[in-house]
């Protein structure tokens, strides 16, 4: 990603990232990615990423592996490979998101919480959406793979397959 970690003041805004649709180019290999940051405890605002492939293991996301900060108004296309903790914007969230949109995305894991917006919640969402394909192994759905926070006003199109403790949400 553009960052390792977005420290609790900082701030990135209105920043698009599209990648080349050549399936061999991409991110790859290793925990906490994403095309912005590997983790985040400040703030992402009005971004964007188009076309990602990213390949690794634990707490990959698509913009953020791991959200502690807010991320607001961002959107994310492409695909996902890993194995625990994968979703199209954060693979895991104890911070806020806010009115995003995982739109189109293969996500694919035979780990743990596998969702089509955030892998694990444990914070707030809100005003969200995702469509596109999610398979895992267990505790996968179309928007959260595993939920202990607040969820209000998202909904999702995905389509879901694979092991244990699947759903549409």
């Amino acid at each position: 990603g553009l960052f390792g970690c977005i420290g609790v003041n900082g701030i990135v805004e209105n920043v698009g990232i599209v990648y080349n649709h050549d399936p061999n180019i991409g991110i790859g290999a290793g925990f906490q990615i994403g095309t912005i940051a590997g983790t985040s405890y400040g703030t992402i605002r009005n971004c964007y990423a188009i076309g990602i492939f990213i390949q690794g293991n634990d707490y990959i996301g698509g913009l953020v592996g791991r959200n502690n900060g807010l991320i607001i108004n961002c959107y994310i296309t492409g695909r996902i490979i890993g194995v625990h903790y994968l979703g199209g914007i954060a693979g895991e969230n104890y911070g806020e998101i806010i009115n995003c949109s995982s739109i189109m995305n293969y996500i694919s894991g035979f780990g743990t919480c596998i969702g089509g917006l955030v892998g694990k919640n444990g914070g707030n969402i809100g005003k969200c959406s995702s469509s596109g394909y999610i398979d895992g192994g267990s505790a996968f759905g179309g928007l959260v793979g595993e939920n202990w926070g607040i969820i209000e006003a998202c909904y999702s199109s995905a389509s879901v397959s694979g092991g244990v403790r699947g759903g549409g949400l």
